[in-house]
């Protein structure tokens, strides 16, 4: 098990800061057989997870977006991430379990196997999450680790990895992170780079994590802590599942910023991260040798003049690495970033995603079509992408229960 004691953060740069990018280097390396396959017009499957105890499975129409509700997976849970490993055959799902302990309770990760035809889902297994109110996975690259952030981190499992067996299914907890901080080591309320007249003050009580995922080349992995404002380095050993500190330990964003999710573009130097009390994104530059991270911008998610509280959530690259997406809660807009030469971004547009509480923004392979889950609205949102993923159009809704994800794949 690795401990990790934080200690003050020392803000000695500027507090515009820079973004790191790295999974989405891992999802494109593991959806390219996909979406050729969804391009040559296979068929697409949408499986999408709320607070309905099940998980909704839609047929997705290639011309229009247009989702139709086929099936649903029932499950004793709510189903908050997912994803698929790098065959695309096996569906991997993050469940918290309601219990005495809300809103913290224990969680566990859940194996479906997906039906190549249809894209039902079968049970394989399930297994405990090493922790409490697991936020987000990721599969490693080789396909034989799942890395999960547990939310509720107090006295608790961070991060944890779990094995996967040859046949898709899971094994248990092979290493864990603990995050050990006391309350004056934890980041300021409001954020201080938050808009005027922020409230954002949710989750810098003890330590939050949101985020827990593998670079595209497998030999590091990286986990956000929301209330320590820190983004933590790992080397990993692809033998044996454990997680070592870097020497570079964790970069620290603005104080109270609150790192989220991250989002690494596919040309392998830079990484953005959403952070979720300040409303800001940031670019890091990526050094794939050490792992290590260096700021080098950040930028507001709002509007010039904007005033209140926001809550940033997910950050996406659009499917032809031009653009950063990232999504804003109150506000309930995407905010949309043109991609300079050098990594940095220029706000260029935001788009009201017409519902409350945009909380996951999920992708069709073939880059048509954007799905937006919304928590308070009970929906998912369908938009149009436009102009390479400068603008979006309105396609329609569709109904869940506290919308948390939407995972869309190609079958086959």
């Amino acid at each position: 098990m690795n401990e990790i004691e934080t200690k003050p953060a020392t803000h000695g740069g500027p507090s515009r800061r820079d973004f790191m990018r790295g999974a989405a280097i891992v999802a494109a390396a593991a959806t390219m057989p996909s979406l050729a396959m969804a391009a040559a017009g296979g068929r697409m499957v949408a499986y999408a997870g709320g607070h309905s105890g099940n998980i909704n499975r839609y047929n997705v129409n290639p011309d229009t977006g247009a989702l139709t509700l086929i099936g649903q997976t029932e499950c004793d849970t709510t189903a908050v991430w997912m994803a698929t490993g790098p065959d695309g055959n096996v569906l991997y799902v993050c469940n918290v379990i309601p219990g005495p302990d809300a809103p913290h309770p224990e969680g566990k990760i859940t194996a479906y196997r997906i039906n190549p035809e249809n894209g039902d889902l079968t049970l394989i297994n399930s297994m405990p999450s090493g922790g409490s109110n697991p936020a987000h996975l990721s599969v490693h690259p080789s396909g034989k680790w799942v890395f999960v952030a547990n939310y509720g981190a107090k006295g608790n499992a961070a991060g944890t990895v779990l094995a996967v067996n040859d046949d898709g299914s899971l094994g248990a907890v092979v290493d864990t992170v603990t995050i050990q901080t006391d309350p004056p080591n934890l980041g300021v309320t409001p954020a201080a780079d938050a808009p005027p007249g922020s409230f954002a003050i949710s989750g810098h009580n003890m330590p939050h994590t949101h985020h827990f995922e593998a670079d595209a080349a497998g030999n590091f992995a990286y986990l956000t802590d929301l209330a320590t404002d820190r983004i933590y380095i790992f080397s990993f050993d692809v033998a044996s599942g454990k997680v070592t500190p870097t020497p570079q330990g964790a970069i620290v964003e603005s104080d109270g910023a609150g790192p989220r999710t991250l989002a690494f573009h596919e040309n392998g130097k830079w990484v953005y991260v959403s952070n979720e009390e300040a409303s800001t994104v940031s670019l890091m530059m990526y050094d794939s040798a050490t792992g290590g991270l260096t700021h080098k911008q950040t930028l507001q998610t709002l509007p010039e003049g904007f005033e209140g509280s926001n809550f940033v959530s997910y950050i996406q690259i659009s499917p032809n690495g031009e653009y950063v997406w990232v999504l804003n809660r109150l506000h309930d807009s995407i905010a949309i970033f043109k991609i300079g030469s050098d990594g940095t971004l220029t706000l260029v547009n935001d788009v009201w995603t017409r519902a409350s509480y945009p909380f996951h923004l999920g992708v069709d392979p073939t880059g048509q079509f954007i799905y937006i889950s919304h928590l308070r609205s009970d929906n998912i949102t369908t938009l149009k992408v436009v102009d390479g993923g400068a603008d979006f159009e309105m396609v329609g809704y569709n109904g869940i229960r506290k919308g948390r994800f939407v995972k869309v794949v190609a079958l086959g």
